[in-house]
């Protein structure tokens, strides 16, 4: 593999993969970006808990939404 192989990979795993939108009546708005769906998944807990409003994990690899607010929530 040569370096510029090399390089590539290097900058694709550290780009932030998934985002993080909050849903709204009409359409969903931009957060922020993480770096993996695990603390991805952490932040939307983080964001969630002091608010009503729902968020969604999308995924900017597969362009598919990979959870949501009532995904997350812990089952009682």
């Amino acid at each position: 593999m040569g370096p510029d192989l090399k390089r590539g990979k290097l900058i694709q795993k550290c780009l932030r993969a998934y985002d993080i939108l909050r849903k709204n009546a009409t359409d969903m708005v931009w957060v922020e970006a993480v770096h993996d769906l695990e603390a991805a998944k952490l932040r939307v807990k983080e964001l969630a808990s002091g608010s009503d409003e729902e968020y969604v994990i999308f995924d900017q690899r597969t362009r598919k939404i990979v959870a949501n607010g009532s995904s997350l929530r812990p089952r009682l």
